[in-house]
């Protein structure tokens, strides 16, 4: 009778013992899911943030000084238009994504060389 009592109670520490093994297993799997979870949300905000980024960044394309002279128009010593020039040098600005404060660190460099005497002489002037 004692044999079998030693019997029915080792089982019960077994069983005892598998169920709580069990348990922490399903905690561990559950902490896991938990952590992919967080994880995924993590990788979420970042791709949304780069969405926003980029939907922000979406008209400064060329960000380099050099990349923006290729892009905007060169007044010529016959041009007569310059409302035209300095108009269509306003829409390449914003479509470069060119702060406005910025634009006129630009403009000599696209003014011909008649206008760009004349500029240089007035600045003169002015000192």
């Amino acid at each position: 009778m004692l044999l079998w009592y030693h019997i029915v109670l080792i089982t019960a520490l077994r069983l005892k013992l598998a169920m709580k093994d069990r348990s922490l297993q399903e905690a561990e799997r559950e902490a896991r899911r938990e952590e992919l979870r967080l994880k995924e949300r993590e990788w979420d905000i970042e791709r949304e943030r780069m969405q926003i980024g980029s939907q922000s960044t979406r008209g400064a394309n060329v960000q380099l000084p050099s990349d923006i002279y290729k892009v905007l128009p060169r007044m010529s010593n016959n041009d007569t238009d310059v409302l035209t020039f300095f108009r269509t040098c306003e829409h390449c600005f914003k479509a470069t994504g060119v702060d406005r404060s910025q634009w006129h660190e630009f403009m000599p460099a696209l003014l011909c060389m008649k206008r760009w005497n004349i500029q240089q002489l007035t600045a003169i002037l002015l000192q």
